[in-house]
């Protein structure tokens, strides 16, 4: 056996370089290892000083073999997990330039006094976590304590967070065009008070329509001051659904009081104001069946309204007027509109809310592959779960 001692001791020594080789650029080496390396160094030495044959045969070759055979599997196994490291470690300064400007966004919102979801400040927590135990050398046990098999779930939920903060970032603009309409509308209310005062003096009433438009305008406020209280206490979803639904839809609505005093108030203009109402129509339904929508609906409002329309051309050739019910006509052809343009909306032909125009202002947050291919390996390295027996 001393004759072999030097193969052996060379494959040892090759063996010694390579860890120490990881050693020196900073690779840290579990404890198991180097008690492997320290028995097959005592197994050669043993050899080496031995001054008997009995002495010599006290140490089992067949251990030898099996602890160089272990070593050799660590030693790949240690040189793949730092490579892998090193790939990750590259791919998460990228990945922390994205992050920053990612926050720094956020801090934008926080400054306007918006309340960011705490489910993204956490991810983001988590996120950074990551990043700094892998810029502080960690190892591969230390990274998955920290929870790094869920980094893609992590990364999935920061990106559907992003609409949500998308629109978070529009809600300034949401609410300055929201207030810019209630002021537009305060003057336009005035107006009409003026012109409904004067109909009143011909003997026409429509002072129902100036109180259905006033009414509205207090709607808009109190659906306003319920978002502002819904986005304040982190709902933004909620906060925009109640400022589409109970203001941007209700708007058009509320004008069209406007239109029937107006209309009321210079019946000369019905005609022209009326044709140019059915072209739109007819040009919204048009551009709907481009998109291969289907418009029967829609046609058949614009026919009912073409019916109310011309019924209320002949009235205006009648004389003298019948007051009342041209003023029904008009009321009966603002329902038919506004069923119109909440049909048009049903079917994706409206106008865009504000917090759906504009460029993102979230940069995307994209999982490394270096961090997938990672992840992954740390799923498969845990037990599958046994199926739940049947009750």
């Amino acid at each position: 056996m001393k004759q072999g001692v030097n193969g052996m001791e060379k494959g040892l020594k090759q063996m010694e370089a390579q860890y120490a080789k990881l050693e020196k650029n900073k690779t840290a080496i579990p404890a198991e290892v180097k008690e492997k390396l320290k028995q097959a160094r005592t197994m050669i030495d043993t050899i080496k000083n031995a001054k008997t044959s009995e002495e010599v045969e006290v140490v089992d070759t067949d251990e030898f073999s099996t602890l160089m055979n272990e070593l050799g599997n660590s030693v790949g196994k240690i040189q793949k997990q730092t490579q892998m490291l090193a790939g990750l470690k590259k791919a998460a300064k990228g990945m922390q330039k994205t992050i920053t400007t990612f926050k720094k966004s956020l801090v934008k919102l926080t400054k306007q006094g918006l309340t960011i979801p705490t489910e993204t400040t956490e991810n983001l927590k988590k996120i950074n976590a990551i990043i700094a135990a892998i810029n502080a050398n960690k190892s591969i046990e230390e990274l998955e304590a920290l929870g790094f098999d869920e980094v893609g779930d992590i990364m999935d939920q920061l990106g559907e967070s992003r609409k949500e903060l998308e629109m978070l970032a529009r809600w300034p603009q949401a609410t300055k065009q929201v207030n810019k309409e209630i002021v537009n509308m305060g003057k336009v209310a005035k107006k009409l008070e003026a012109t409904v005062n004067k109909l009143k003096a011909k003997k026409i009433d429509l002072t129902e329509n100036l109180a259905k438009f006033k009414a509205g305008i207090e709607e808009i406020k109190a659906a306003r001051a319920e978002a502002e209280q819904k986005v304040k206490s982190g709902d933004t979803e909620g906060a925009f659904d109640a400022l589409e639904a109970n203001v941007f839809q209700k708007v058009s609505d509320i004008y069209e009081e406007q239109r029937v005093i107006e209309t009321m108030a210079n019946l000369g203009r019905f005609t022209t104001d009326y044709k140019k109402g059915l072209a739109s129509a007819q040009q919204q339904i048009n551009t709907l069946k481009k998109k291969k929508v289907d418009t029967k609906e829609l046609e058949t409002i614009l026919a009912t309204t073409k019916t109310k329309g011309n019924e209320i051309l002949m009235l205006l050739k009648v004389k003298p007027l019948d007051q009342d019910a041209i003023s029904d006509g008009l009321d009966a052809l603002a329902d038919l509109r506004t069923e119109f343009g909440d049909k048009v909306d049903e079917l994706g032909g409206g106008a865009a809310m504000p917090w759906e125009q504009g460029k993102n202002q979230f940069q995307a947050i994209t999982l490394p592959k270096e961090f997938q291919q990672f992840s992954q390996e740390l799923q498969a390295k845990q037990p599958a779960q046994e199926p739940v027996p049947a009750q």
